[in-house]
Order: C-alpha cells, then sequence, then structure tokens
C-alpha cells in the first residue's frame, strides 16, 4: 500500500515554535486585525497572518498504489517514497494537505507456501475421482491461477507425510509456478493426490520454514496447511511427528491457515494462527467448498490507517487516524485536513525538513509501514 500526499507551501511574515493538527490558512484579504490578533495569542497556532507581498508556493507529491500509478488530481514535484529536497528561501510556514488512496494489500509482496497432507488417511477422507483429481489438486488448479494475476507473488509447494517433497528448493514468481504447474499438470495430479505412510507435521514445517527462508524480509508471508487428521508416529521412532514448537516458530513471522479434512483440533488448536483471539482455521465438511474456504482465508483486508507526522531532528511527532478522520479503510480515495508547520532557517528543530511515516495492518494483524522525508534548503 502507498499513498497519495500534496504538500502545499505557504509563505508568512512569522511563526511560532509549534505545529497544529489541523489548520487552515486564510487569504490575506481576508484576515482583520482583530483575527491577527487572536492568532497571535494562540499556542495551538502556528502561524499568525500572511505578508501581503509574500505568496503561496504550492508543492504536489504523489504516492501511487504501484510505481506506475497515474495522478488525476493535478501537477506533482515528488512520486513515491523517499527522500526529497526543497529550497524553502524566504518561507515562514508550510501547509501540508495530505491525500491519497488505502490501496488492497494486495499490492504487497507475498510469499505463499502450501502444505499438503499426502498420507495413507488422505485415500479415504480425500479420495481419487476417475479423472484422475482429487478436492486437493482441484483447490491447487484454482488457487494457482489465481495467484498468477500477482506479479509480487511468489510461490512453494510442499507435499507431505513420513517424507517431505517439493515443487522447486527455494520460491518462484507466481506466473513461474502457474507455468511449470500447467505444463505437467498431469503429474502434478499424482504428486498432490498420492496417499501413503504416516502424517508427520514436523517434516512438513521444518520444509515450509527452509522455503520461506528463501523469500523477502519485507513480505507478507502465508502458509496454508491442509491435513486429514492428527499426526501419528511415523516409521522415524525417535521423532515427534507433530513439530509444534516449529509451528510456533513460524507463527512469528507468518499467518498460517489450516484446512481440515477429517478430525483436525491439533490444527486449529496448535497450528493455525489466530486473528483477534480466533484461529484461522476452516474445516471442510464438502469437499467441493474447498476452493471458498480458501478463497475467503487468503483474502487480507486493511482495517485501518494512520499517519504519523513530525519535523526532522524532533522528538515530537503527531499522530492522525486516517480511518477516524476520513472513513477510508480500502480502495478508498482520503483528505485529510491541511497541517500547517512553521519553518525557522534559524531554529536546528525547524530547519532540516519534515518526517512522514504511514502506518496500516489488515485483518490478519499484520502491520506494515511507509515514509518520505522532505528536507529543507535555505538559500
Amino acid at each position: 500500500m502507498f499513498f497519495r500526499v500534496v504538500l502545499l507551501v505557504g509563505c508568512v511574515s512569522c511563526g511560532t515554535t509549534h505545529f497544529s493538527d489541523s489548520v487552515k490558512l486564510q487569504d490575506e484579504a481576508d484576515v482583520s486585525a482583530e483575527q491577527i490578533e487572536t492568532v497571535e495569542q494562540s499556542a495551538e497556532v502556528a502561524v499568525s497572518t500572511l505578508a501581503s507581498y509574500e505568496t503561496k508556493p504550492r508543492l504536489a507529491w504523489h504516492f501511487p498504489c504501484q510505481e506506475d500509478g497515474g495522478w488525476s488530481l493535478g501537477e506533482h514535484d515528488f512520486i513515491g517514497q523517499g527522500v526529497y529536497s526543497k529550497n524553502m528561501r524566504q518561507a515562514k510556514s508550510l501547509e501540508l494537505t495530505i491525500s491519497g488512496v488505502l490501496c488492497d494489500t494486495r499490492y504487497l509482496p507475498r510469499d505463499v507456501v502450501f502444505v499438503i497432507d499426502t498420507s495413507a488417511s488422505m485415500r479415504y477422507n480425500d479420495p481419487v475421482t476417475p479423472d484422475g483429481s482429487c478436492a486437493r489438486s482441484r483447490a491447487m488448479d484454482r488457487m494457482v491461477s489465481y495467484l498468477s494475476r500477482f506479479d509480487n507473488a511468489q510461490v512453494g509447494l510442499v507435499t507431505y507425510n513420513s517424507y517431505v517433497s517439493v515443487m522447486h528448493e527455494r520460491l518462484v514468481p507466481a506466473t513461474k509456478f502457474y507455468a511449470d504447474y500447467v505444463m505437467m499438470h498431469s503429474r502434478m495430479q499424482e504428486f498432490l493426490c498420492y496417499s501413503d505412510f504416516y502424517t508427520n507435521y514436523r517434516r512438513a514445517l521444518l520444509q515450509t520454514e527452509k522455503l520461506l527462508n528463501t523469500g523477502r524480509t519485507d513480505s507478507f508471508r502465508e502458509v496454508y496447511f491442509f491435513s486429514d487428521g492428527e499426526p501419528v508416529e511415523s516409521i522415524f521412532t525417535l521423532e515427534n511427528p507433530a513439530g509444534l514448537h516449529i509451528a510456533r516458530r513460524l507463527r512469528k513471522n507468518a499467518t498460517i491457515a489450516t484446512v481440515g479434512l477429517g478430525r483436525t483440533g491439533i490444527l486449529e488448536r496448535d497450528i493455525a494462527s489466530r486473528v483477534d483471539g480466533e484461529p484461522l482455521h476452516r474445516q471442510a465438511d464438502k469437499l467441493d467448498e474447498l476452493f471458498r474456504l480458501l478463497r475467503t482465508l487468503v483474502q487480507t483486508k486493511n482495517v485501518g490507517a494512520e499517519l504519523t507526522y513530525s519535523f526532522l531532528g524532533s522528538e515530537e511527532s503527531y499522530t492522525i487516524d486516517i480511518h477516524q478522520e476520513t472513513g477510508a479503510v480500502e480502495n478508498e480515495f482520503f483528505q485529510l485536513d491541511p497541517l500547517l508547520f512553521t519553518i525557522d532557517a534559524d531554529d536546528p528543530q525547524k530547519n532540516q525538513g519534515i518526517a512522514i511515516a504511514i502506518k496500516y495492518w489488515d485483518s490478519n494483524g499484520n502491520t506494515y509501514h511507509a515514509s518520505s522525508e522532505l528536507h529543507f534548503t535555505f538559500e
């Protein structure tokens, strides 16, 4: 998610040592002597009045959802996140109007691993149909096609019983995964619908962790864990097949959604991530509901966003709840009331620039950040 931001710079005759939360400037002709005196006495107002001989230069700063996103609301001087510089000359104040679009989290990098149970009990709980498919393969067909639409998604596949197998040794772009999957579709059905040996979660989770570690540090990590029953002792008698400590470790950096096809209390209780205190688990009573279930689990909705702003070099900062102020949450345009900063070339806390930080979070409890800076010069 990124944001569209407009910076409006106004030059004034004098200022105070504070900046306000939402202050609107009047044009010179609209400012009376009485109003000027009132404003000068207020510690919460950043500037007193506008000098008639000074202009109000304006800057536009655009944060698109995607790098090639368009801007339809006017000209802009800066595009995207980063550090920018502006010569403020004799400016004494900065009026900042921030607007943007709260974008869907689907635009964020996504690292996805599907973990499919191929133990012997699947022979009964997810039988192979005459066309060679099973519920697991049919669900994968649709999900892989769905993910191929995201050019910033990476995908991996693990199947497990007493052993583990992978389709690729590392996460690969969703478009490549889709191409490989389609090219060897018949073999993929056999791979996914295989049913033999015991159920060893430990080995499956270790391989999942290994795959995720080949991904990106800034990605939204998703694990979709399929099983039809409790893990049981494998042919490797010294192993504990549950691997619950590995699941706990994974949940610190990834969201685990579990999908049950049988008696799967351990999935809900010990493997699945929790969202608002509830396990991210669904039981598929009917196999034809499996994809609809997965489609629900894969959705990540933004539920909040806030903006924090401050002078560079200052520990004082202010936060605005974007949703509370504008009602916008996801895929919606917002515009905040103007913010007003004073600028003082002689004050180290007010002559460096402005820092803008944006935080937003989704329904799975993941938090994301974006930040930018505007540095001042006085030539």
